[in-house]
Formats: C-alpha cells, sequence, structure tokens
C-alpha cells in the first residue's frame, strides 16, 4: 500500500522503529495539493496550498495507524488520488483540535473524518 508521508515517517530511521521488522521501501517524493501542513502538537495538513513529502510503501498500514493514532481518533486516514497512476495512496490527517493547533480552517458543520472526507473529494486534492 502506498502512504503519503509528510512529517516524521520521512524519516527511514523512524519508519524502522515503527514497522518493527516489517518491509517497507520509499518510492521518491511527491507534492500532495490541496493542503498544507501546520506544525502542532504533532504536524497535521489543513486546507489549501501543498504539501511536500514521500511515498512509504508497506503492507503494515495497522502498525501506521497505531503510531498515528487512528483508534484514538488523533488522525484519520484518507485515501488520495495519485495523478501519474490510476491508485490511490493514504495519508494521515490530524484533528487540529485533538493536536492543540492554533489554525484550524476544516468546515465545522460535519465531524472532522466527514469534513477531511468532503473537502479531500470537492476540492480534488491529489498527490503529483
Amino acid at each position: 500500500m502506498d502512504i503519503f508521508v509528510y512529517g516524521t515517517l520521512t524519516e527511514a530511521s523512524t519508519v524502522e522503529q515503527v514497522l518493527d521488522d516489517e518491509p517497507f521501501s520509499f518510492d521518491g517524493q511527491a507534492v500532495l495539493k490541496g493542503v498544507h501542513r501546520v506544525e502542532c502538537e504533532y504536524p497535521t495538513l489543513m486546507p489549501g496550498g501543498e504539501t511536500h513529502g514521500r511515498i512509504l510503501q508497506t503492507d503494515a498500514v495497522g502498525l501506521l495507524d497505531q503510531y498515528e493514532g487512528v483508534t484514538d481518533e488523533l488522525y484519520t486516514r484518507q485515501s488520495v488520488p495519485v495523478a501519474d497512476r490510476p491508485a490511490t495512496a493514504d495519508v494521515y490527517i490530524g484533528d487540529p483540535n485533538r493536536l492543540n493547533c492554533e489554525e484550524n480552517s476544516w468546515p465545522h458543520a460535519q465531524t472532522f473524518v466527514d469534513s477531511v472526507t468532503t473537502y479531500l473529494t470537492e476540492q480534488n486534492v491529489v498527490i503529483i
């Protein structure tokens, strides 16, 4: 599975610790168009702009979900189209309220996960 990473998981040493001997590789540099990185308690993404990162390839998604706090609703994992492939890559987006962010430009009419899902689709967020 392909995962767009933009924070601590861009470092091979961190990925090795998180995946605990599970195989992984990096598929080069990438840019996520439509969201920008912000620094909070942990890095996350907000609407608009772009974010530079890498494509991480691994089947150990459960370990990544655990690291990112998906079950604790700290982050949500969302699929985003990849421009030059007939496939998607997942990306982790943190809840700004849970991460003590000063900036929070996600729509508030829905749940955080619903807001992210709607925005990614309606704004045609894509990885290039």
